[in-house]
């Protein structure tokens, strides 16, 4: 089947991938170790001839270059090695390597993202530049992240049971949405999808806003315990989940 190929855990669709286009590889020196190595647009590491004395250091001697055996971190999929010459190292990925080499980044992102969400592809045709959100973004889109919702996202500034609160109060009446978004730190915009239903879909419990609100219905025995308890208007309406005007009215006999 013609060359063989170091990659230890290479999948026999991607050895596929090098022998068809083995003819096309091409080689370019390793960034900052230029005459030691050399890694080519189909993701394969060599080290270069050298010549470098021995641990007695009385003698040169020549070390031939070879094909370096790449493989897989089953930590996290990348295929990792350790580069060394003249007293210097460097660990890194092999992706890094070719996107150094063969891939522009006019934009100086700081990233390498694999167009396939294959790790060890490391053909430069499958190797990009990005930056963090990009790599979220492409992740998401071809399924190797599932988008996070509500309060589980990074960046969510109300729960679950802030959400329901909001709807019933909402529902109940005796408060706006411009009122909840200044309580809630969020913008009213934000207040309006969630009490109808069109943010945190899969928070459930709350009534949703009606077409028609009927901002003084509120079941006779609730408003009795409302009438009832006692503390500030502020923790009245927090406990039963409505506005202060709303307490404000049942309290004064509305």
């Amino acid at each position: 089947m013609g060359a063989s190929f170091p990659l230890s855990q290479t999948t026999l669709l991607q050895a596929l991938i090098f022998e068809k286009h083995l003819m096309k590889e091409q080689w370019k020196a390793v960034k900052d170790f230029e005459g030691f190595y050399e890694v080519s647009n189909l993701g394969r590491v060599r080290s270069l001839d050298r010549m470098s004395r021995t641990s007695r250091g009385n003698k040169l001697r020549l070390w031939k270059g070879r094909l370096l055996t790449l493989t897989s971190s089953k930590r996290d999929g990348y295929v990792n090695l350790r580069l060394t010459a003249n007293g210097k190292s460097r660990s890194t990925s092999v992706h890094v390597l070719v996107a150094e080499a063969f891939v522009p980044n006019p934009e100086n992102k700081p990233t390498v993202n694999h167009e396939n969400g294959i790790k060890s592809d490391n053909r430069a045709s499958n190797l990009n530049w990005k930056d963090a959100s990009g790599q979220a973004l492409h992740a998401l889109s071809i399924g190797l992240r599932k988008p996070e919702r509500g309060s589980a996202r990074y960046n969510a500034k109300l729960s679950s049971r802030e959400i329901n609160l909001i709807r019933s109060r909402y529902a109940f009446g005796g408060v706006t949405q411009t009122q909840l978004a200044e309580e809630y730190n969020t913008s009213q915009p934000m207040i309006s999808d969630i009490v109808r239903g069109l943010r945190w879909k899969h928070v459930s419990g709350a009534p949703l806003a009606p077409k028609k609100k009927n901002p003084t219905f509120i079941p006779a025995s609730l408003r009795r315990k409302i009438k009832e308890a006692i503390g500030s208007q502020l923790a009245i309406a927090r406990q039963f989940g409505i506005g202060q005007t709303t307490v404000s009215k049942i309290k004064h006999g509305g």
